[in-house]
């Protein structure tokens, strides 16, 4: 090889590290995940009958005595909204995963309180704040009845891409 061919082929190097550098720097994937995006959404968007069915719920403590028809009907409305949210958002989310975004109330705690207040809610802008391979940080908004309010949600991400803890964390 003669000099000029050295400098061509260092030049090549250099202008292929400096991209490589740059994607790495910057990161290689602009704006909020599509797991992260459809899981907001799913629960700051309703009403939604489908995600949150207050007949999922039974009142439980001094003076409530449900019966047994209404312990197996709540049962059965609590599994199907279950399903219902396997199949709007399971596939993002790690084995247990969504069971535990819904059980700690992050996934219906905006659905019930529209529907209780019998108000629509309305996903505003999301707004990616930190992403990197195993976290992402979003900051989102959501209108209740007018209002807004803004939060943000902390995703962990495993090595295979799902979601394997999902959180709401209220701003204002």
């Amino acid at each position: 090889m003669n000099k000029k061919s050295l400098l061509i082929a260092a030049a090549v190097i250099l202008v292929v590290l400096a991209a490589a550098l740059a994607w790495n720097f910057f990161g290689g994937e602009e704006g909020v995940s599509a797991g992260a995006e459809a899981v907001i959404r799913a629960a700051t968007t309703g009403p939604n009958p489908d995600l949150y069915n207050p007949e999922a719920s039974m009142q439980i403590g001094l003076g409530a005595e449900p019966t047994e028809e209404e312990r197996a009907a709540a049962q059965k409305a609590a599994e199907q909204q279950q399903a219902n949210w396997e199949a709007a958002v399971g596939q993002y989310f790690a084995e247990g995963a969504l069971e535990q975004f819904i059980n700690n109330g992050y996934a219906m705690g905006y659905l019930m309180t529209a529907d209780a207040a019998g108000q629509t809610l309305e996903t505003g802008e999301l707004t990616l704040v930190e992403k990197t391979d195993s976290h992402e940080t979003v900051d989102f908004t959501y209108l209740l009845g007018g209002t807004e309010y803004q939060v943000r949600a902390e995703f962990s991400v495993g090595a295979d891409g799902l979601i394997s803890r999902a959180e709401f964390v209220a701003v204002s």
